[in-house]
C-alpha cells in the first residue's frame, strides 16, 4: 500500500509519483552535485597522500637519526645532520616541499568542499519540500547530545560528546509528532580509547596516525565529513501520553552491540528477553528490566514489522522505549540529509530517503496501533 501525499498546490499524490516529481525538478542539481563531490573526493585523497609521504619522510629521518639506518642514495636527504658542509639543511627540502603541497592541496579542497556542501543543502531543502510536504524541515538546529544519550541505544556516548546533526524534521503520522534528525557521533569506545592512548606515545604515533586517519582517507570511500563517526545516520523520537514502567531496548545481534552494553557497565539492570520467534532473535536481541512489559511491547505484529522494513530497506533497526518516550535509530554510513558517493541519476536516492523515514513512522504507528495508545 502506497502512502499518500497531500500538498496544497497539487492535489493527492502517491509517494512514487511525488518521488518521481521530484527526481525530475532536482535532476539537474544531482548531476552538479556529482560533479562537485567527485572532484573533493580526488583531492580529499590527494590532501592526506601528500600528509602520508611527509609522516614517511620524518619516520625516515628518525630511523636514520637515531637507529643510524643508512639508506643508500638517499641518506643525503633522510640524514638529519646532512653531509654537505656548505649545505646543511639539504633534508629539510623535501619536508617544505611537501608542507606547501599540503597548504595548498588543503586550501583548495577545503574551498570546495564548502561549495559542494552549500549545493547539498539548497538540494535537500528543495527535496524535503517535494517529499514531505506537510513536514517541516531545517538545517539549523542542533539536537542535545543528552538527548540521544537519554535512549540507552550507544553504550559509550558519554556527557558532553558532541553530536553534529545534519538536518531536522518534524512530521506527523496520524495524530502522532514525529522528530527526525539526521546525525553524527564520535563514541569512546574500547578501540577510540586504545587509539587516543597510542597517539599519545612519540614516534609511535606517527605510525597510529599513517594507519588511522592516512590511508583510510586514501583507500576509503567515506567522506571527509563521515570518516570518523562511529555513528551516522537517523535518530527519530516521540512521545506519549502514558508511561510505561521499565525501559527495553532493542539492538541488532552483532558482536559489538551485546559486548558493548556489558563493558560499558552502565546497563546492569537490564537483562537479555527471551523471545518465542526464532527469526526475529536471529537478527535483533532485547534488554529491559520488565521482561514481561518488554514483551507485551515486542507483540509479534510488531517484530514481524521490523523484520519486513530490515529486508525491505536492507538496514538493522534500532529501538528503545523508556517512560512515555520512543526511540529510534538506524545506521545510514551517508547520513539521511547527505548524498551517497558515485553517480545520483537513479531514482533510488530519492526512494532511499522516503524509506528511511516511513521505517521510522511505521515504527511508530505499528506501537501505536497495538498498544491503543493516544499520542502527545
Amino acid at each position: 500500500m502506497q502512502r499518500v501525499l497531500g500538498t496544497q498546490f497539487h492535489g493527492e499524490m502517491t509517494s512514487s509519483e511525488r518521488i518521481q516529481q521530484v527526481y525530475e525538478e532536482t535532476r539537474q542539481d544531482l548531476d552538479s552535485i556529482y560533479r562537485k563531490q567527485r572532484v573533493t573526493g580526488i583531492l580529499q585523497k590527494l590532501m592526506w597522500l601528500i600528509l602520508g609521504l611527509y609522516f614517511v619522510a620524518v619516520i625516515l629521518f628518525m630511523f636514520s637519526y637515531f637507529l643510524k639506518v643508512d639508506f643508500g642514495a638517499l641518506s643525503k636527504y633522510v640524514n638529519p645532520i646532512g653531509d654537505n658542509p656548505e649545505n646543511p639543511y639539504q633534508h629539510l627540502y623535501p619536508l617544505a616541499g611537501l608542507l606547501i603541497l599540503q597548504f595548498i592541496s588543503s586550501s583548495v579542497f577545503t574551498y570546495l568542499f564548502r561549495k559542494f556542501k552549500e549545493l547539498e543543502a539548497a538540494t535537500f531543502v528543495k527535496m524535503t519540500k517535494g517529499l514531505f510536504p506537510q513536514s517541516e524541515f531545517t538545517q539549523i538546529s542542533q539536537l542535545d547530545t543528552n538527548h540521544v544519550r537519554e535512549s540507552h541505544l550507544f553504550p559509550w556516548i558519554k556527557k558532553g560528546t558532541h553530536a553534529h546533526t545534519f538536518g531536522q524534521m518534524r512530521s506527523k503520522v496520524n495524530r502522532t509528532n514525529v522528530q527526525v534528525a539526521d546525525i553524527g557521533f564520535t563514541e569512546r569506545t574500547t578501540e577510540n580509547k586504545v587509539i587516543n592512548f597510542l597517539l599519545n606515545i612519540p614516534f609511535l604515533n606517527m605510525f597510529v596516525m599513517l594507519y588511522q586517519y592516512v590511508s583510510k582517507n586514501i583507500f576509503g570511500s567515506k567522506s571527509a565529513e563521515n570518516m570518523y563517526y562511529t555513528f551516522r545516520g537517523l535518530y527519530g523520537w516521540t512521545s506519549f501520553n502514558k508511561s510505561l514502567k521499565g525501559r527495553t531496548v532493542i539492538v541488532p545481534t552483532t558482536f559489538t552491540s551485546k559486548t558493548d552494553r556489558i563493558a560499558s557497565f552502565k546497563f546492569k539492570q537490564e537483562e537479555k528477553v527471551q523471545l518465542e520467534d526464532a527469526r526475529f532473535s536471529e537478527h535483533y536481541v532485547a534488554y529491559g528490566t520488565d521482561q514481561a512489559e518488554t514483551k507485551r511491547i515486542l507483540s509479534s505484529k510488531m517484530m514481524e514489522k521490523m523484520l519486513e522494513l530490515r529486508e525491505r530497506f536492507g538496514r538493522d533497526i534500532m529501538l528503545s522505549f523508556k517512560n512515555n518516550k520512543l526511540f529510534v535509530a538506524i545506521k545510514n554510513p551517508n547520513g539521511l540529509f547527505s548524498f551517497p558517493a558515485g553517480r545520483l541519476d537513479s531514482i533510488q536516492i530519492l526512494e532511499e530517503i522516503v524509506g528511511d523515514v516511513d521505517t521510522i513512522e511505521s515504527i511508530v504507528e505499528e506501537f501505536d496501533s497495538n498498544w491503543k495508545i493516544s499520542v502527545q
